[in-house]
């Protein structure tokens, strides 16, 4: 009995380590000061809520075959290469948005991309990929490889497999994958403010917090992040929907 308490008190720290924070700036937060700067917060909205929209689409374009191939297919090379796929996830973006800084500087192609709100579809792409990468091969790896030979026996060709049998299977995975990369792209900001920089032309919410806070506007700042914290958990509660 004992330890099953000393459990519940993890826990009860955990989640008031959490909590608090969130409490004490609620009783902070301005609620007056979202009617004067609604012009504001709603640019920053839609800002973040299009390029994140974006980038999630292209991510799951390239990033769902991409997954499907790790998880199915064997070639030479494919340790190195999930290797080097895993490496965005593990970094902090503000490195990855380095990494992006760099390549578009030295290519004249890309470099009227840079401080535009193309590099802030460019930023969370670079995030967000590597995220529905790992998400999506766990998906694929969890579904029996025997559907496929039923389907390839039955004249399917490889790629009616992955259209026909394996994508329906995961569409919940999908949904789930895509609300976790559109939520992370919509709070993205190491690798934005890096390849974006920091301006009312591309200020998402994540960047709006940022610009708040360089000026002492606590209360300013607090109005975005509980927008995201709304945001999230909205996303967690959808997760949780489609189990």
């Amino acid at each position: 009995m004992r330890s099953q308490n000393l459990l519940y008190l993890s826990l009860a720290i955990v989640f008031l380590f959490y909590i608090l924070p969130l409490l004490f700036a609620f009783f902070k937060l301005d609620l007056g000061k979202i009617f004067v700067e609604m012009d504001v917060i709603t640019r920053a909205i839609f800002l973040s809520v299009t390029t994140a929209t974006f980038s999630t689409l292209i991510s799951l374009f390239i990033g769902v075959p991409s997954a499907y191939i790790l998880s199915r297919r064997d070639f030479p090379g494919k340790s190195v290469v999930e290797t080097f796929l895993d490496v965005p996830v593990v970094i902090p973006p503000v490195a990855l948005g380095t990494l992006f800084l760099v390549l578009f500087s030295e290519t004249q192609v890309f470099s009227g991309i840079l401080f535009t709100p193309y590099a802030i579809i460019v930023a969370q792409l670079a995030v967000v990929t590597a995220i529905i990468l790992r998400l999506m091969k766990t998906v694929f790896d969890q579904i029996d490889v025997s559907y496929d030979y039923v389907a390839r026996s039955l004249g399917y060709t490889p790629t009616e497999v992955f259209l026909k049998v394996d994508l329906p299977m995961a569409k919940n995975g999908i949904i789930s994958s895509a609300i976790l990369a559109w939520t992370r792209a919509a709070g993205e900001f190491g690798a934005t403010i890096v390849l974006a920089g920091a301006s009312k032309n591309v200020e998402t919410l994540p960047i709006s917090i940022y610009l708040k806070l360089s000026v002492a506007d606590i209360s300013g700042a607090l109005i975005s992040v509980f927008i995201l914290v709304g945001i999230g958990i909205a996303a967690i509660s959808a997760i949780k929907r489609l189990g």
